[in-house]
């Protein structure tokens, strides 16, 4: 009865789901600059590291919540700009791969987008978000059909560059 018993978790073991990454946060990071990681999915487990063709390390942090696991993002050597895969492997196997993007400017996130924040805190002029004056990279998720407003200062002759990526994700394209 025993072995039977040992052969059944066995086999119930080995059918575990592998893990799946949904999201990464933050989706980008500035080139050289070290930053935490949080992977955001489905059995991720203990143990759980990361595999990725971004030339750093990965050091596992304590998670505050299910379903994550957070890393310190250290560079080994200088990044270039570009778009990285991301992956995770744990006990029960190898997880999806989701893109993450390396830039030349600071990232930040925008208000909305934050873990627990209020949708449509900035779907209007009157509550547009403000943006510094230098150039940065502004990280952010859609949710359904909705429009995003930022507030950027600058004064009469200046010339400014936007540029906007979109992608589902894992995904990324330039318009």
């Amino acid at each position: 009865m025993r072995i039977v018993a040992a052969v059944f978790l066995l086999g119930c073991a080995l059918r575990a789901e592998p893990p799946s990454i949904v999201d990464l946060q933050p989706r980008g990071a500035q080139k050289g600059k070290p930053f935490s990681l949080t992977v955001v999915g489905q059995n991720l487990g203990e143990g759980v590291s990361v595999i990725s063709n971004l030339p750093a390390s990965f050091t596992s942090m304590a998670s505050e919540k299910q379903g994550t696991a957070t890393f310190l993002v250290e560079p080994k050597t200088e990044w270039a700009v570009g778009v990285y895969t991301i992956r995770v492997k744990g006990s029960n196997g190898l997880s999806n791969i989701l893109l993450f993007s390396v830039g030349a400017f600071p990232e930040i996130t925008e208000d909305e987008s934050r873990p627990g924040a209020l949708p449509h805190q900035n779907d209007s002029i009157e509550r547009a978000q403000a943006l510094p004056s230098a150039a940065v990279t502004v990280n952010g998720t859609l949710q359904g059909p909705e429009r995003d407003i930022f507030r950027i200062q600058a004064k009469a002759g200046e010339r400014r560059f936007l540029k906007w990526k979109r992608g589902a994700r894992g995904r990324r394209s330039t318009r």
